[in-house]
């Protein structure tokens, strides 16, 4: 299930989404992709504990949230409402 979301390499196979084949290098474009992964132990392996819910889901898209190693509070605001709108309603930034 890993490799599905970019968290390992695939030891072979493909992934297909609408008849398209998908190449996903990491967490963030599986999500972009509309796919998600909750792992078994979401204590241990899915969430820091100590952060707030609209932060877990912006981590695997740290690039867009944050500038020069700084996280940009107002842009993971905005990123968790794309990511919690509807699918179909989504324009991803």
């Amino acid at each position: 299930m890993q490799s599905l979301i970019g968290i390992t390499r695939p030891s072979a196979g493909a992934v297909r989404l609408n008849g398209d084949v998908l190449v996903i290098r990491s967490p963030a474009e599986a999500i972009e992709a509309g796919i998600v992964y909750v792992p078994e132990e979401r204590g241990r392996q899915g969430a820091i504990i100590g952060l707030p819910i609209f932060q877990n889901v912006t981590l695997p898209s740290l690039q867009k949230t944050s500038r020069a190693g700084f996280l940009k509070l107002a842009n993971e605001f905005a990123l968790a409402r794309i990511y919690a709108a509807p699918r179909s309603a989504r324009r991803l930034a």
